[in-house]
């Protein structure tokens, strides 16, 4: 993984990347750029600003990631998180819908059987 590290309080104009069809992109001063080995299965935690990318994958394997954004539900709206103020979702407490506000499907109790799944057409077997 790459990361600008101690940028996540700086705002930096977003576009869509044009060699993705779901990332988006900013432009930090890559000149800052600290790089992270991350092994197979391991996890990586940081703040939601940070700059970071995976970078090209050089190899013969296929890769995956799971991205999951956290933000309190205190804070004051003035955070950008990634959906918008009223749209985001929440994973305890009154509020939370289990992903079904959020995403038109309830997911909660679903961790063990999508983690499975994804494991079983990792290892080529059918679903």
């Amino acid at each position: 993984m790459r990361f600008i590290p101690r940028v996540f309080r700086e705002q930096f104009p977003h576009e869509h990347d044009l060699f993705s069809n779901h990332h988006i992109r900013c432009y930090p001063d890559e000149s800052k750029e600290v790089l992270v080995e991350l092994p197979a299965g391991g996890i990586l935690f940081f703040a939601y600003g940070t700059p970071h990318a995976t970078g090209a994958n050089n190899t013969d394997s296929e890769r995956a990631g799971i991205a999951h954004h956290f933000i309190n539900a205190d804070q004051n709206g003035t955070a950008l998180a990634g959906f918008e103020v009223g749209k985001r979702p929440f994973l305890t407490g009154a509020d939370a819908s289990g992903g079904e506000r959020e995403y038109g499907v309830r997911l909660a109790g679903r961790w063990e059987t999508e983690i499975e799944r994804v494991d079983r057409v990792g290892r080529g077997l059918t679903l």
